[in-house]
């Protein structure tokens, strides 16, 4: 992840700042016309199905899981075959240079050919890598990536990422991601590849285009800081300073004495405003940054963290307007990454998004959540496809024990697990309504009859699950807006209950009356504007809600007399607040004696190793609650109170000075609060939209589950009935296994789509056979 983006996407909420101001631009050049035969392309688009978005083509939807195309091998994607597989991702194809068009071509041409060898009537997506061009940067010294020393070169070891043939083509740049020349560049290199695969026999067996760039295809800032050239965090090009003052014009909408006020300067003007390095400060108490403390740093962490979005947005205006908008378009990016998926979800020419759900958690019994999916992508109509690299049992036979990284970090040692981790990723893109695809990686990593046989069944699954609602019933909302402190992973899927994840603008755009949450959680919210704070006092601070403020959220307030004070997070939530004298290393909470939250032993540390975020995420705001109102809920290791419950006249506040707090600690305050739980005190990763009930269990064990009414409860992995007609229902389970449920009787439902997928499959052994 970008961890630039990180610190300062908090910023980007109080700025206000159209992207069509007068005076910025975001993409090159005019309005695109479809490229000649654009006409003659399938229709792709993302639409609404049951509640949930889905990928149509011509009409139709796709459901099924996909498979990445890798190692280009016909024979392994050929094995897929009888699973019903038909959504398949091309291997990287590597664009970016007018002088290599021709070999790009070759590359789409082999790639797609191999695809349909094995699978004829394949929907194809295609991964573009877009690489920096050498003659480009050559050509234009102005574009390319430049330190705050006036350093351009890179580090010659990265350039392994961009595969040019021979040693003298590495380029020694990078072009600026602030460059609309350089987007000009793609938009052409785009249309080219677009107007050629039109012209093509197999035009239209291609649906769309996922673009990636830079280390493993992720929109990073080149490598972040490692391979940045002069310094980090910033970029000091002319075409980076020349947009950043366009930018500012339109932040300020002209004003120079606005501009002025606001940088503490009485003689800035817009035509000479420069780009300050450094950071933005740290607040000693709250362990937040302080954008006041350093405004025109800040104001450049703000544009400097739009101009990745802006790229891909500008990538996917060039394909759907040179597809005559029949392509869906999308762009790579990693796990988690709030700080790009927010940005992206309102724009116009994004369908999707892309990536590995997160890096870490992925064995059997733990679980990193899709951050960037669910309720956020559902309320924009964006579709997410999921890169599922997980690495199966036999990953070993082709890669050697000892290695360590991707390999060991991902892997699981027995089919068993395998198929338990497969289950377990199929379950969240089902219930989610995402697309996701097998990243084969070798041949070999799926060559089981066993998983072959699962691919098939989770097939059947897709096409049940696409028959019915798949909107998630959920009590519990956890509210972010980008920055400082990750979305807890491996704790939100453990909460007895599924929840909503979104960004504050999301949930304000949301008709307050629509609204089924008892709980909010806001995670990692530096700044609330006034007109956000209005938001809470008028529709959430009512009906009984719980609203739990995570580490001194909404310290930073453009409309207080004091911008950052901790008096403005005390405002959200009537909890008195001083600072703490001490070391922030020692900053685990512990459970307060007399503490009125249920299942949890006093004395208990509210931190899982396990679980805990990583010490540089800085999760700890270093303050005691001094409020004899507050009913105390955790202590420090002095005994003063770091955390605290206090009731209002019409609802509860929550008061949490650090991240570091364990699931069974967030399941009791969620248990509090009156949201449904399906499990009590379980711990297991849970599941669920509309009929369907996940458990991806960690220990072994009989679970008490209580569904929200009555029903018949269905084994769709075992085939069979465990119950008829009741809310709660007593089931053995084995440890590190995935239970899919189906709420009501689905038998004669999977009857019907296995007898259509049989058909369906000899229709297309009949039709290889026939070429």
């Amino acid at each position: 992840m970008n961890k630039l983006l990180h610190l300062i996407a908090p910023l980007i909420i109080l700025s206000g700042v159209s992207h069509a101001a007068e005076g910025y631009r975001t993409f090159p050049g005019g309005e695109g016309k479809p490229v000649d035969g654009a006409a003659n392309l399938r229709k792709a688009e993302i639409k609404d199905l049951g509640g949930a978005p889905a990928l149509f083509v011509d009409g139709n939807p796709e459901l099924r899981l996909g498979i990445s195309n890798t190692g280009e091998s016909a024979a392994s994607l050929a094995e897929k075959f009888n699973t019903g597989i038909r959504l398949v991702k091309t291997r990287t194809l590597w664009m970016g240079n007018p002088s290599l068009r021709g070999e790009f071509h070759a590359q789409i041409d082999g790639s797609v050919q191999t695809i349909l060898k094995a699978i004829p009537d394949a929907r194809i997506i295609l991964r573009l890598n877009i690489r920096p061009d050498k003659e480009f940067l050559e050509a234009h010294p102005e574009s390319r990536v430049t330190g705050c020393n006036g350093e351009t070169v890179f580090q010659d070891r990265f350039n392994r990422y961009f595969h040019y043939k021979e040693e003298k083509d590495l380029p020694l740049y990078r072009p600026s991601w602030a460059s609309l020349r350089w987007r000009e560049q793609c938009d052409a290199d785009i249309r080219d590849a677009l107007e050629y695969i039109a012209k093509q026999p197999y035009a239209r067996q291609i649906i769309g285009v996922l673009f990636s760039i830079g280390h493993t295809g992720e929109f990073d800032q080149w490598f972040g800081g490692e391979g940045w050239p002069g310094g980090v965090n910033g970029d000091w090009c002319k075409e980076s300073h020349e947009r950043f003052r366009d930018w500012l014009r339109a932040k300020y909408r002209g004003d120079v004495s606005a501009f002025r006020k606001a940088w503490r300067s009485e003689s800035m003007s817009f035509e000479d405003a420069p780009i300050v390095s450094g950071k933005v400060p740290r607040d000693p108490v709250t362990g937040l940054g302080n954008p006041t403390s350093l405004p025109a740093r800040a104001d450049y962490d703000e544009f400097f963290a739009l101009q990745i979005p802006e790229t891909i947005q500008s990538l996917c205006r060039s394909v759907k307007q040179a597809s005559g908008g029949r392509w869906i378009a999308g762009g790579m990016y990693p796990g988690g990454d709030w700080d790009l998926s927010g940005l992206m979800n309102a724009s116009p020419w994004i369908d999707f998004g892309a990536g590995p759900p997160a890096y870490f958690n992925r064995e059997p019994g733990n679980h990193s959540r899709h951050d960037f999916s669910g309720e956020e992508q559902r309320r924009h109509g964006k579709w997410y496809f999921d890169e599922l690299d997980f690495r199966t049992f036999l990953w070993g036979n082709v890669v050697a024990a000892s290695e360590k990284g991707p390999a060991k970090e991902y892997g699981v040692e027995t089919l068993e697990k395998t198929l338990s981790v497969l289950k377990r990723e199929h379950a969240e893109v089902m219930t989610e309504g995402m697309g996701g695809y097998w990243y084969e990686f070798h041949g070999i990593v799926y060559r089981d009859p066993a998983i072959w046989d699962l691919f098939k069944r989770q097939t059947i699954l897709s096409e049940l699950a696409g028959r019915h609602d798949r909107r998630v019933p959920s009590e519990v909302a956890v509210i972010v807006e980008g920055g400082e402190g990750e979305p807890r992973a491996r704790i939100l899927s453990r909460l007895g209950t599924p929840c909503h994840v979104m960004n504050f603008s999301t949930l304000m755009e949301a008709d307050p009356a629509t609204l089924p949450y008892k709980v909010y959680l806001f995670l990692g919210i530096t700044g609330m504007t006034p007109q956000q704070r209005e938001f809470l006092r008028a529709n959430l601070e009512k009906n009984g809600n719980w609203l739990v403020f995570f580490r001194a959220t909404g310290a930073l307030n453009p409309g207080s007399e004091k911008p950052f004070d901790l008096a403005n997070s005390t405002d959200l939530h009537g909890i008195a607040l001083v600072p703490k004298n001490g070391d922030r290393k020692e900053s685990v909470m512990t459970l307060a004696p007399g503490s009125p939250l249920p299942d949890l032993a006093p004395g208990s540390e509210l931190a899982d190793p396990s679980d805990d975020l990583p010490k540089k995420t800085s999760p700890t705001a270093w303050t005691v609650v001094n409020d004899p109102a507050a009913i105390p809920l955790a202590t420090w290791k002095d005994g003063s109170v770091a955390a605290a419950l206090k009731k209002h006249e019409n609802w509860t506040a929550v008061y949490l000075a650090s991240q570091r707090v364990s699931a069974p600690f967030l399941r009791s305050l969620v248990k509090a609060s009156g949201a449904h739980q399906y499990l009590d005190n379980g711990d297991d990763v849970i599941f669920a939209s509309g009929p369907f009930l996940a458990f991806h269990t960690r220990t072994a064990g009989t679970r008490e589950i209580k569904l929200r009414a009555k029903a018949d409860l269905y084994d769709l992995y075992a085939d069979k009935m465990i119950g008829e007609g009741r809310q709660a229902y007593s089931v053995p389970m084995e440890a590190n296994e995935t239970y899919l449920f189906y709420l009501g009787d689905p038998r004669k439902e999977l009857a019907e789509i296995n007898t259509a997928l049989d058909r369906e499959l000899t229709a297309r052994k009949d039709s290889t056979m026939v070429k």
